[in-house]
């Protein structure tokens, strides 16, 4: 995200090295989160007694791996499902992208999308696959 805004930056504020200020910022955010945010979540799960579910206790020196109950298989259906709800998002995310310019609000192209895929619904519920 911070590469999309950089060049928005130097183009429409004239602001000189935007797209490398911005991704050094973002590489500090993420790198402050990492540290901030492990022990932060492992304080509350304890404060909260809180335990993942359906971990395996598979001898793995002391390191607890999640495993599948069931194997999900790669089938045409499968693909063909993806393909036509990605489809739809970017559908739906265009025209989203669109009003965002209309009201001049400076956003890079995919946050259209980010959008449209963010809300929750269940297409399976909706769609007859």
């Amino acid at each position: 995200m911070a590469a999309a805004f950089g060049p928005i930056l130097e183009k429409k504020f004239n602001l000189a090295s935007a797209t490398t200020i911005s991704i050094a910022a973002a590489t500090v955010g993420l790198f402050v989160g990492s540290l901030i945010g492990g022990p932060v979540g492992k304080m509350l799960m304890r404060k909260n007694s809180l335990k993942p579910e359906g971990l395996d206790e598979a001898d793995s020196g002391g390191v607890k791996i999640p495993r599948r109950k069931k194997i999900l298989k790669i089938t045409e259906s499968g693909i063909f499902q993806a393909v036509v709800l990605v489809s739809i998002a970017i559908g739906f995310g265009s025209i989203i992208s669109y009003y965002i310019n209309k009201m001049e609000i400076i956003m890079p192209g995919y946050i259209g999308t980010m959008i449209a895929v963010s809300v929750k619904f269940r297409p399976s519920s909706c769609l007859a696959f």
